[in-house]
């Protein structure tokens, strides 16, 4: 994993610079889906144009846009990351198993943006957005150099685990060597983190996103509980750490998981919908974990009243 170098002000270390940008990835893996640096953003700069998916037996869905909304096409760093001024809210369906990938590319001083493939790069398979003959080909080095980004990296594959999805994303396209994406994120390195690899995992971590996760009644849910008794719901699972990772195998994934002493893995399935939102002031609050495979959850939380799931599964 290379350094992110000039994402972090100040004298830190290489080693240190590694360990930030685990920190952000863990984050990143997380925040997709108009999931922005203020709740403020995500509000003055939405559009109010609504893209609606098609049923859920039919292909992802998302709605075009035009050119007066979208923000320049040949921009380098740091203008790239302004891709998140100009967003719409867009539902997505038939996501279960939906394959995907997130591309985060940093720019000196101005941060880490996240590009995800979902409802591009579409071929024969319609739920697949990362075809392989482009994830073999992508280059992390040609799209650094095509951006003057000090470090791009791919975040994939992986495939959601919830059925539909309503989110903030940018209508600009953009193509990173040869994938197409779109800007879902932003990500914050916090300075002076010092934290491994290994400690990443089965850590709460708060984000921000303007988001609804829907999960199907009469289908499974993949579930991690911690020892305070959290339900953290999967989000999506990945083919990083194993590669050979299925949905399938999600019913046993138990077997495969280094668990920490009071966490546990169960596989629910749903009695009714199942809809997961933000809570707090701007209903944009969301906490998530990472299991030691680098899937990712989403937390039911109770705070002042609000919850993050409309019932406990």
């Amino acid at each position: 994993m290379r350094s992110i170098g000039n994402l972090v002000r100040g004298n830190a270390t290489p080693k240190i610079w590694r360990l930030l940008f685990v920190v952000g990835l863990i984050i990143a893996v997380s925040l997709f889906a108009g999931c922005a640096s203020t709740p403020e953003e995500d509000e003055t700069n939405a559009t109010t144009s609504q893209a609606v998916g098609e049923p859920s037996s039919s292909a992802v869905q998302s709605k075009s846009v035009s050119s007066s909304q979208e923000s320049c096409p040949d921009c380098k760093c740091p203008d790239v990351l302004d891709d998140k001024n100009n967003t719409e809210q867009v539902h997505f369906d038939d996501l279960r198993d939906y394959h995907y990938a997130e591309i985060l590319l940093s720019c000196p001083d101005a941060g880490t943006g996240i590009f995800n493939t979902i409802g591009l790069n579409i071929r024969e398979n319609p739920r697949d957005s990362l075809p392989t003959d482009l994830f073999t080909n992508f280059s992390e080095a040609d799209v650094e150099e095509q951006y003057n980004s000090p470090m791009v990296y791919m975040n994939g594959p992986r495939n959601w685990t919830m059925d539909a999805m309503d989110v903030l994303i940018a209508t600009r396209v953009r193509n990173l060597d040869g994938l197409d994406t779109r800007w879902g994120a932003d990500i914050v390195v916090p300075e002076g983190a010092n934290l491994s690899e290994a400690e990443n995992v089965y850590m709460a971590m708060p984000v921000q996103c303007n988001r609804t996760w829907h999960f199907d009644k009469d289908k499974p849910v993949f579930i991690l509980d911690d020892p305070n008794g959290t339900t953290y719901v999967m989000q999506s699972y990945c083919q990083i750490i194993d590669k050979n990772l299925t949905y399938e195998d999600l019913q046993t994934l138990d077997t495969r998981l280094e668990l920490p002493p009071g966490w546990s893995y169960r596989v629910e399935v749903l009695p009714e919908d199942l809809e997961m939102n933000g809570i707090g002031t701007n209903g944009t609050d969301w906490q998530v974990t990472q299991d030691s495979l680098q899937n990712t959850y989403s937390a039911c939380l109770e705070r002042n009243g609000e919850k993050t799931c409309n019932y406990q599964p």
